[in-house]
């Protein structure tokens, strides 16, 4: 299994590489906060192996943020869907959407 450091190598040269319809890069239009962010995110997407697939990349920062893990395993969806529409700047129905399927996954069951 490979161990955090590879992974994020492979997924910054993977962001590094992404570019929009005109050809220009994306990354470059990046913070490297933001740039971390992602990386940092798609980390621990890869290392939970339990992500859906399909999810937006909004999708897949919420599904993997500890905050609202810990609000979902606390039972408290309304602080989850908030922090999911912090995080994002998702609507309420597609926070409350994501979060409820995040419960029904399982996410933050103990």
């Amino acid at each position: 299994m490979k161990d955090n450091d590879t992974i994020a190598g492979e997924v910054m040269a993977t962001v590094m590489s992404l570019t929009d319809e005109d050809g220009q890069s994306i990354a470059e239009r990046m913070s490297v906060a933001d740039l971390w962010l992602v990386i940092q995110h798609a980390v621990m997407t890869i290392r939970r192996d339990t992500i859906p697939t399909g999810l937006t990349m909004d999708g897949a920062m919420v599904w993997t943020a500890p905050a609202v893990i810990e609000a979902i395993r606390l039972d408290k969806k309304i602080v989850a869907i908030k922090e999911a529409r912090n995080l994002t700047g998702m609507s309420l129905k597609e926070s409350k959407d994501l979060v409820e399927r995040m419960i029904e996954s399982g996410v933050g069951a103990r």
